[in-house]
């Protein structure tokens, strides 16, 4: 049970790395868009 515990909270924590990650630029990309439209 503790390696299956410990195996899903090392992906939880993947997964939230990429989503911060994904986030992050998607963020950027919009804010060059709407800086290039002023």
């Amino acid at each position: 049970m503790l390696q299956a515990d410990d195996f899903k909270r090392k992906n939880w924590n993947n997964f939230i790395l990429k989503t911060n990650l994904y986030l992050d630029r998607y963020c950027q990309d919009v804010l060059k868009f709407s800086y290039q439209k002023d």
